[in-house]
Formats: structure tokens, sequence, C-alpha cells
């Protein structure tokens, strides 16, 4: 989404029908994609860059400041590489929704699934994903790549219970709110992981 915005300012065109056409054309060609944000009008709808070779351009070509041929394998275990690693497994996650359901075994609950993002909390708390279930449960999703198992610290399980918080606040839902992680080789167990009520791994979901 960052990049669109850059490319929207630098070339001055401001929001309306000719922003809304050229963000329909993008999405017909599934170079971006959007999505509501829970609770919230029809018109604060999100887009969301998509394309997967646009992405690595914007992140590793662009970036390329010494036209190095072997840029790719020479960022290997940098904090670039490792960043964009992350970034391209969220992207899996919130394009299959579906089958993120099916490992949970929702699959016959109707959802409805979403973004947020706080507009009181500071700093702004944000969840890329909540699965809103018919069953009186929302999902609260949270995707981390990691190579090992990923580890939950004192400081992230306190800024999960902040992201819980501020959207049980913000939105006033009676819904119960359960915690998933999504990671690729799943949660390490130890005393803040107990905050987590359900995780998925990538075998659970592709397997």
């Amino acid at each position: 989404m960052l990049e669109c915005e850059k490319y929207f300012k630098a070339r001055k065109i401001s929001a309306g029908g000719t922003l809304t056409k050229i963000l329909q054309d993008l999405e017909y060609c599934d170079f971006v994609r959007h999505y509501n944000t829970f609770n919230r009008k029809k018109r604060d709808v999100l887009y969301q860059l998509i394309d997967p070779y646009t992405l690595f351009y914007f992140r590793f070509v662009a970036k390329n400041e010494y036209d190095d041929t072997a840029f790719w394998s020479n960022s290997l275990d940098t904090p670039l590489r490792n960043t964009w690693a992350g970034f391209a497994f969220e992207m899996l996650m919130l394009l299959h929704a579906e089958e993120i359901k099916k490992a949970l075994g929702i699959s016959g609950i109707q959802t409805a699934i979403s973004a947020w993002r706080s507009k009181k909390t500071s700093p702004a708390a944000q969840i890329d994903m909540v699965i809103n279930r018919k069953d009186g449960i929302i999902n609260l999703v949270e995707i981390k790549f990691s190579r090992k198992q990923y580890t939950i610290t004192k400081q992230y399980e306190e800024n999960l219970q902040n992201k819980i918080a501020a959207f049980k606040e913000e939105t006033k839902t009676t819904k119960a709110l359960h915690l998933l992680m999504i990671t690729t080789n799943g949660v390490k167990q130890n005393r803040y992981a107990e905050l987590v009520q359900k995780q998925l791994t990538l075998s659970d979901i592709y397997g």
C-alpha cells in the first residue's frame, strides 16, 4: 500500500473518479486487492499491492544501489532479506484465507474477513487479518515468519495484549476474542505463549 500511495502522490493523482478507475483496473489485473476494515463503512476500503514481482522489485531491485548482479544471493541472512521473507509469508497467508479456515475446522461457519487499525491507541495497533465468525468468536490473526520455532518474548506478549485490549475497547465487540498465531514452524512453548488460543503452521494449512 505504501508504494501505491507514493506512486499516486508523485503523479499528483487525487482521490476521486480517476483514482477509483485506476485501482479497479489494477484489481482486475491482480496487481492489488481490496478488503474492508472491521466494523467500518464500505468507503473505508483498503487497497493492498499483491503482485509478487512488483513487490519483489520495490523491495530488492529498486534498492540495489550497487548495481550488483548477484544482489539476491549476496543478501542472504541480511535484515533486508529477512524482512522480505516475513513480508512474503504474511502476504501468502492473507491471500489464502479459505485454506486457513479449513485448517481451523470452520469451513462451514459463515465468516467475514477484514483488517483493523486502531484510531485512538497510540502507537496505533494493527491487525492484518480479523476472522469474524458467526459462532460468536473473532480470531485475531498474527502472522510471523521464522526459520525455527517462533519465540514470543515478554515485549511481544505485551504488544499482543495491547492489540487485543485496543480492539475490544474500540470495536465494543461482545464476541469472544481468540488469538490465532500462524507461523512457518510453530510457536515455542514458554510462559508468554499461553496467550495464544490456537496456532497453525505451513504444514497445517498446506500439508
